[in-house]
């Protein structure tokens, strides 16, 4: 490889690449960038050779026909030395621990955390493990939250901040103003600002909030902050804006010292303007994802069981009775006897009744036929009657 470090980055939308100027800007360095649109792209300059590191979006193509770590797995097949990083969006799905531990790149997940992006920077740059880099504990903020810990950046009021940032460049004669997002992200701007490296100047200024963050519990209250940075070409103010963004204010070098009563007056009316545009969500700090979502797993987890009363069931054994066995009680059923052919006579049955008067005999029109039907050929009708002998017999019209 040669003297200077050489990065390539993965982008479709050109978003990484920009980041990737303004951190090493601020790390002082010189290195060799050469920016991909695509994952093809970047395996061909890969296999020409030559690179310490990749950093890539979890989308590196525009057709999203390859993945992230796709790309990853297979510049680590071409070069096994490069290291590689892959950025993500809010919105792109979080890769599980697992996944991270046996894959073979860092993993970060925008917004990110300033101080820790340079620190895997640095490492890929000079040919460490930039999986180990990541892992590294470099310090922390008050109270254990970062920029990176915030959740996401509240939308801003684009017209009505354009416009109180239009007001407040006329009222200080500035020559440039630039309003920026914790995340690193130029939100708006007025004035000349092609004199000035918009991503490093918002870069450089980011460390400024994490102070302003950690400054809040010290002093109490919602603190708010007015820095000043003398140079020889330019002047800076800069403003906080609530806890999520911040507004430098550039004048030229020889005069921006004596726009120090200026910008506490107006610059301070505008920056509270953009507060109250806001609302409440320019001062709140989201909990660290992992704790939100260790409350969360808490919260939805299975309550533990109740033990319910049951009553018991003694169970006893016959031998609990003494010597008598315990039988089931026997319950008769009363059997029919057959009647006998020579005992059965038709008279004494319904010949008189005692208390009902004499029975109609008319019910049946011929009782011998009826009897003869009855003795005749029994086996064979199997105790049978057939319709025209019941009609026969006077039992059906």
């Amino acid at each position: 490889m040669g003297s200077l470090p050489r990065i390539l980055t993965v982008d479709p939308t050109a978003t990484i690449p920009q980041i990737v100027r303004g951190a090493v800007d601020l790390m002082d360095r010189l290195v060799i960038q050469v920016d991909t649109p695509g994952g093809d792209e970047a395996i061909e300059e890969v296999k020409r050779g030559g690179y310490d590191l990749v950093i890539s979006a979890w989308e590196p193509t525009r057709d999203r026909s390859m993945k992230g770590w796709e790309l990853g797995a297979k510049i680590k097949q071409e070069s096994p030395d490069t290291g590689v990083i892959i950025v993500a969006e809010e919105t792109d799905p979080e890769m599980d621990q697992e996944f991270r531990d046996n894959s073979p790149f860092a993993y970060l997940q925008r917004p990110m955390d300033p101080p820790k992006f340079i620190h895997v920077l640095e490492a890929g740059l000079d040919g460490k493990d930039v999986k180990a880099a990541l892992e590294e504990n470099i310090g922390g903020g008050g109270g254990g939250f970062s920029l990176a810990d915030m959740g996401p950046v509240p939308p801003i009021n684009q017209a009505l901040a354009q416009s109180t940032v239009d007001s407040l460049l006329t009222d200080l004669g500035a020559m440039a103003i630039i309003l920026s997002s914790r995340t690193g992200e130029v939100e708006l701007e007025a004035g000349a600002v092609g004199y000035l490296d918009r991503a490093a100047l918002t870069q450089a200024i980011l460390p400024a909030m994490q102070t302003n963050i950690n400054m809040k519990d010290i002093v109490g209250g919602n603190a708010s902050a007015l820095q000043f940075y003398d140079g020889a070409e330019y002047d800076v103010f800069v403003l906080s804006v609530g806890l999520h963004h911040v507004m430098a204010i550039a004048f030229d070098g020889e005069g921006g010292a004596r726009q120090f009563g200026g910008v506490n007056r107006y610059g301070r009316r505008a920056a509270e303007d953009l507060i109250a545009s806001l609302g409440a969500a320019a001062w709140i700090i989201e909990k660290p994802k992992e704790e939100v979502r260790r409350k969360s797993e808490l919260r939805q987890a299975p309550a533990a069981p109740v033990a319910e009363e049951v009553e018991e069931v003694i169970d006893l054994d016959r031998g609990s009775f003494g010597d008598e066995a315990v039988t089931e009680p026997e319950i008769e059923v009363p059997q029919l006897e057959a009647i006998d052919d020579a005992d059965f006579d038709l008279d004494d049955l319904f010949g008189s009744a005692d208390d009902g008067g004499d029975f109609d005999m008319n019910m049946f029109d011929d009782l011998d036929a009826m009897e003869d039907i009855a003795n005749a050929d029994a086996g064979s009708r199997k105790g049978t009657m057939t319709m025209d002998q019941a009609r026969e017999l006077g039992l059906i019209e």
